[in-house]
């Protein structure tokens, strides 16, 4: 895997994380905001029921099918008052029965005025959010529930939604990712293909993509003075092997001409050869 490559599917990394943090913590919030919403709706409505408004209890017309689920509805509301001496008396709404648990009739006979607890329960498909509301001592107790399949119809929308733009991000944070690490690479990649040329043994024509004063300009400068040098060095190089060609010359003729002397030795003069040794030794 290419640099550019490991650029791209990091940009993708990020980006992927921060849609899904993001819509973690979405989902999180719009979920608490909908169930406190819910609760003091419930809170509020069995204060109503308490003080008699029974009108808010009109049943909603239940027309499903074998597939539908309720969230089409308006939220059916279900309640019941508890005597103090734990008896159950439908008041309206749904004709479901909602369970009542020892701490329900603990408000109904001695519960404080407003006192009030919270539960879940589910009957058939139906799940429900149940408010337990005290009406004071001996005055019993008065138990509402609401059908909460609207609210997660609601959650179920927004978690699809933010998987759909989680998705659309990774996609967008790829794309981006791809084109700014082809930007950033372009030339390092034709840095790359110098170093290669040079590795060849190539330095007189090789063209350094130089310029820009971040990173990898200045490593492009930088290459492109050691290019200089080396070339210098080179030259200099070929000038001292040059030189001392030139200055063997000389001598190196010299040489041969007395050794061809030397082939001659013993026909020359005393004197002759004490020149020829002088001029070899020198």
């Amino acid at each position: 895997m290419n640099l550019r490559s490991k650029l791209a599917i990091a940009f993708a990394g990020v980006g992927a994380a921060a849609a899904i943090l993001v819509g973690v913590f979405s989902y999180q919030a719009a979920s608490q905001r909908i169930n406190a919403e819910l609760d003091r709706s419930l809170l509020t409505t069995s204060a109503e029921i308490a003080a008699g408004a029974t009108q808010v209890l009109a049943p909603s017309p239940v027309t499903r099918g074998p597939d539908d689920d309720d969230h089409d509805e308006a939220q059916p509301m279900v309640a019941q008052a508890i005597a103090p001496d734990g008896t159950v008396r439908q008041l309206g709404g749904r004709p479901v029965p909602l369970p009542v648990g020892g701490d329900d009739r603990t408000l109904a006979a001695t519960g404080v005025l407003a006192d009030h607890r919270y539960t879940n329960f589910t009957a058939g498909r139906d799940d429900y959010r149940v408010i337990t509301v005290a009406l004071g001592p001996g005055r019993g107790a008065v138990q509402l529930a609401v059908d909460v399949d609207e609210s997660r119809y609601v959650l179920k929308g927004l978690a699809a939604r933010i998987t759909g733009v989680s998705a659309l991000v990774l996609a967008v944070a790829a794309l981006a990712g791809w084109l700014l690490a082809r930007q950033i690479t372009r030339r390092l990649v034709r840095l790359t293909d110098v170093t290669e040329q040079v590795s060849d043994g190539r330095l007189d024509d090789v063209a350094v993509p130089t310029g820009g004063r971040d990173e990898v300009g200045r490593l492009a400068t930088s290459f492109d003075r050691m290019l200089g040098r080396l070339a210098d060095a080179r030259a200099d190089q070929d000038r001292l092997v040059q030189d001392a060609a030139h200055e063997l010359r000389t001598p190196l003729t010299s040489l041969r001409t007395n050794a061809s002397v030397l082939r001659r030795f013993a026909e020359l003069t005393p004197e002759s050869r004490a020149r020829l040794l002088d001029d070899v030794d020198g």
